[in-house]
């Protein structure tokens, strides 16, 4: 072999290893590749996938399920799990959910990406044989809305789409290094982009935006030219969403925008009051278009609140509306409206009813108040418009969080609890939409059966007469003995010292005197009555809300500080109206210092879910929600201070006082007052009680069931 050949043979075995030296690099780099793309939010732009599988599609006005090899229509009986039940452990998540399948429900709805162990206990439920599908939220939350001016210049697509791409991630179980190890892609029914739009930023982002109105015609979502800002910036989200599942999964599911009435697609005669901004834009899903290559679709999901709904009390067109029973039904009006405004399906994106005592909005003609109706009322009014909802064309829906919520905070109690999950506020309405209760797991039961005050040491105790209290996550409990107590003619008072800013040591509308300055008297007259008032000055209400409710005098010249008048305990729960024909409709205030007489214990069978106290013979028993005594969070022995002064609004205490007096036999005899040490805490202890409307949902979707 000449040098010549040698050569070439050198060549051509340098080029041989040359080329699989680079085809074991491109190998390395395809393993990479597929692997970032596979398990990780890193996406390449690979090709669409010849077909893709899906189980539901948007058909006209239907959402259909594949069953075997027909599409027939589904109907959705969902529940929702709030935010804060972001962190139960799996075991919890496994009971709630076998809970909600057991309720004959079909479907759960969240509202974020949840912690590994609920995919984990969805997906073994699954297994088991029970079928129950996800609803999974793509939403941020208020304080990332907070910070923006406008959607566009606060990046609310890129943001979006980051929740929406871990969303789906953690859905097809492929955030490993995360803990995201369970594949539910196949128990996914859809994804629902957002819940509630805040009105004022809708309206800067249309009108700073206001050039890429109806500009957007992306691979899998487009916009009406109808469209306006906001609603192509949510297109850009929709098609970045389809897009990223479709080519990392092959594999699509239909996806809702989600909505409220402050945003709707309707017009109502009724202009909202001031604050509430409702009506002044609106978010409209039916402007967002798949496109061919999305086999799924896109559907509507819409949240109805009565008693937050104002149009539904005033708005004539409203409440001269009669069903097809000649009845008075708004509620049915405005979801038939909500139904022909869209030309996509429709699903009750949730329905929620509190039990709370305390109250945050009025339905002035069915009755469906923002709380303070009772667990009865509550279990109605969720199965009536999940009823009206199907019954109006909607694909069914959720009704009810599944628990009680102790973080969140209605809009008329801001601006005077710290929620932060260790207490229980019964007077926020907010904290009662769950159809379980959340409750302190404690042993005090109103119901006049005092056997679990025999081990408390009395603050009062006189030949017989005795005054015990004790205090838990959500209640100030007090029991009165009082010998031969006649409670058509006896009136005992328990006046309170809270804060050592304030106070009056005599009472001149009972004529009472005190041994210190009090800042509550509680009157107790047996079954017939039964009320707190509050020391003028401690009365926060019209304070804080001076503006609106036009007691512009109050801060120039606010009651004495040890005033001796007391007034009643109030309650802000709806503002001002102010229809568009003219004149206005008053703002309300509730006295919610009134106490209800009744058994509140649950396993009664007489039990009042909104009562107070209760009188058996000698005995009253009370409980009195921690925010009427003006704590801000009792968890932590923290109060209102001086409300008039800046930068004092919250101290601290560590005991509270109570003194007795007793009208009995035309006499009045007083007791000095005693001390009771708050029970501070760092770890709430709370138990789930099954209220009303879970019983009612579940014959509700009984009759539902497919």
């Amino acid at each position: 072999m000449d040098a010549t050949d040698e050569r070439i043979r050198r060549a051509k075995k340098k080029a041989l290893r040359g080329l699989i030296w680079l085809l074991c690099i491109l190998a390395v780099l395809l393993v990479c590749a597929f692997l970032l793309h596979r398990y990780s939010s890193f996406t390449f732009l690979m090709p669409e996938p010849k077909s893709v599988s899906y189980a539901f599609r948007c058909d006209n006005r239907d959402i259909e399920y594949k069953n075997g090899e027909e599409w027939e229509p589904f109907i959705v009986r969902g529940v929702e799990l709030a935010n804060s039940q972001n962190g139960a452990s799996y075991d919890t998540y496994a009971r709630w959910l076998a809970s909600i399948a057991a309720m004959n429900a079909n479907a759960v709805r969240v509202h974020a990406v949840m912690p590994p162990d609920f995919y984990r206990a969805l997906y073994e439920l699954n297994q088991s044989g029970v079928t129950l599908w996800l609803l999974q939220g793509v939403e941020l939350s208020d304080e990332v809305f907070a910070q923006m001016t406008d959607m566009r210049s606060g990046d609310m697509v890129g943001l979006l789409s980051k929740e929406g791409r871990l969303a789906i991630d953690a859905v097809h179980g492929n955030k490993r290094e995360h803990g995201y190890a369970y594949d539910v892609s196949g128990y996914t029914m859809a994804y629902i982009i957002g819940d509630k739009w805040d009105p004022d930023l809708v309206l800067y982002t249309d009108q700073a935006a206001s050039e890429i109105a109806g500009r957007f015609d992306g691979r899998y979502a487009s916009v009406w030219d109808t469209g306006d800002p906001t609603v192509t910036l949510l297109a850009e989200v929709f098609d970045d969403l389809f897009s990223y599942e479709t080519r990392k999964y092959a594999q699509q599911h239909i996806m809702g925008l989600g909505n409220t009435q402050k945003t709707d697609l309707l017009f109502h005669d009724t202009t909202w009051a001031v604050g509430l901004n409702e009506n002044i834009v609106d978010v409209n899903t039916t402007h967002i278009s798949p496109t061919a290559r999305v086999q799924t679709g896109i559907f509507a999901a819409l949240r109805v609140e009565p008693g937050v709904m104002q149009n539904l009390s005033f708005d004539p067109d409203y409440i001269e509306f009669t069903d097809a029973y000649g009845v008075h039904n708004p509620i049915r009006y405005y979801l038939d409206a909500l139904y022909n405004g869209h030309r996509v399906p429709v699903m009750l994106g949730g329905v929620t009813m509190s039990a709370s005592r305390g109250c945050a909005g009025l339905d002035a003609l069915l009755g469906y108040d923002r709380g303070g109706v009772g667990e009865t009322v509550q279990a109605d009014g969720l199965s009536f418009v999940y009823t009206q909802a199907v019954n109006a064309g909607f694909c069914g829906g959720c009704a009810g969080y599944y628990l009680d919520d102790p973080h969140r905070t209605a809009w008329n109690m801001k601006l005077f609890t710290d929620h932060n999950g260790r207490w229980l506020d019964a007077q926020d309405a907010e904290q009662g939409l769950g159809i379980f209760a959340l409750e302190p797991d404690s042993p005090y039961l109103i119901d006049g059966d005092p056997s679990e005050w025999k081990d408390v040491p009395p603050l009062v105790a006189k030949d017989g007469l005795m005054l015990q209290a004790a205090g838990d996550e959500k209640y100030l409990y007090l029991h009165v003995h009082i010998p031969n107590y006649d409670a058509q003619n006896d009136v005992f008072y328990i006046p309170f010292d809270v804060t050592p800013l304030s106070g009056a040591a005599e009472d001149r509308g009972q004529n009472l005197t005190y041994d210190r300055d009090m800042d509550f008297l509680l009157s107790v007259n047996g079954a017939k009555r039964a009320k707190l008032v509050v020391q003028s000055y401690y009365e926060p209400v019209e304070a804080l809300y001076e503006q609106e409710l036009e007691y512009e005098f109050w801060f120039v010249d606010p009651p004495d500080p040890h005033d001796d008048d007391f007034v009643s305990t109030q309650q802000y729960v709806r503002p001002a109206l102010f229809p568009d024909g003219g004149g206005s409709v008053n703002a309300v205030l509730n006295d919610t210092g009134l106490l209800r007489c009744g058994n509140a214990n649950p396993a009664a069978p007489d039990y009042d879910s909104r009562a107070d106290y209760c009188v058996e013979g000698e005995d009253v028993e009370l409980r009195i929600p921690w925010a009427l005594l003006n704590f801000t969070d009792p968890s932590a022995g923290r109060i209102m201070g001086d409300i008039y002064t800046q930068g004092n609004h919250s101290i601290t205490i560590d005991a509270i006082y109570m003194g007795f007096a007793l009208y009995k036999n035309r006499a009045m005899q007083q007791f000095p007052s005693a001390a009771l040490a708050l029970p501070c805490y760092d770890t709430p202890a709370y138990r789930e009680r099954t209220r009303a409307a879970y019983f009612a949902l579940r014959d509700l979707f009984k009759e539902n069931l497919q």
